[in-house]
Formats: C-alpha cells, structure tokens, sequence
C-alpha cells in the first residue's frame, strides 16, 4: 500500500474524530447526557419533594458556584430558587478542577438532605479560604441539599 495513501487515511480519520468530540470533560464515572437529564430549577423542585432519609439517583445540569480550592474535593452547585447543594463525590474517587468555579456541569449521583456536623461545615470553610462562624439554627434548617456524585461532566 502506498505511504502517502495511508497517510492521507491516518489524517482524515483524526480530523473526523476531532470533529466528534465531546464538549465536556468527564470526571469520575462516565455516564450518558438524556433528554431526562433535569435543570437546575426541576433539581430544586425535586429537593422539595425529597423528604429527610430519602434518596434519588439523578442526573441534573447546573452551574458550578464554588470549588474546594485544596483538591477539588467537593463544589456547590446553583440550584435556581434558592437551594445550593453540596456535591461531593463518591468515595473521594476523583476530584474536580480547582478553576472549575463559574462552568456549567451535568452532575450524575444521589441527591438527599444532609445535616453537617460543624466539623464539616468548619472543614468546608477552611477549604473555601473563609472563617466558620457557628450559628444556632433549628434542627430543621440545618439540613441542606446534597449530592454524592458518581460522575461530573465540565463544559469544555
């Protein structure tokens, strides 16, 4: 077979591919981008049916508010109508770029309302660069949305 020829293959097939490729990087488990994924304001609709104790695997759009800028290790994400959920991911499994404030981001994991002990919330301070300052809530309010995510995609 001739060089050039194969050459010629060889270059059409990368540019093809190039052309195919996907607009997000993917961070943990890959997953599929359906016409089910939901927005961030049906997400904050779904944490206000959730009751505390319960669970829904989802897969949800949303813009990325802050980063853990030690390791990446958690974000908040938007959730449209006042909510702010802590995403986390499964296991520390894979972190997230610590520049990945302000991108938008398809989140596949389980969502729930989670209480943090002020040694959480003292951690996530510390990791944001901010002082923790205790308040006294209600047991009630102290809970917040949270997501274990099982992959993260980052709009490229």
């Amino acid at each position: 077979m001739n060089t050039k020829f194969l050459y010629a293959i060889v270059a059409l097939t990368l540019v093809f591919s190039a052309c195919k490729s996907d607009p997000y990087e993917t961070f943990g488990q890959d997953f599929e981008i359906t016409k089910d994924t939901l927005t961030a304001r049906q997400m904050d609709d779904l944490f206000d049916e959730i009751e505390i104790g319960d669970t829904a695997l989802v897969t949800f759009s949303s813009k990325i508010d802050a980063v853990c800028q030690k390791k990446g290790c958690w974000m908040e994400v938007d959730l449209d109508e006042g909510y702010v959920a802590r995403v986390t991911f499964l296991d520390y499994g894979f972190f997230v770029p610590l520049n990945a404030g302000g991108s938008e981001a398809i989140i596949y994991g389980k969502a729930f309302w989670k209480a943090d002990s002020v040694a959480e919330k003292r951690h996530y301070a510390e990791d944001a660069g901010e002082e923790y300052v205790e308040e006294e809530l209600d047991e009630d309010e102290d809970y917040a949305p949270h997501v274990i995510a099982l992959g993260v995609k980052i709009k490229k």
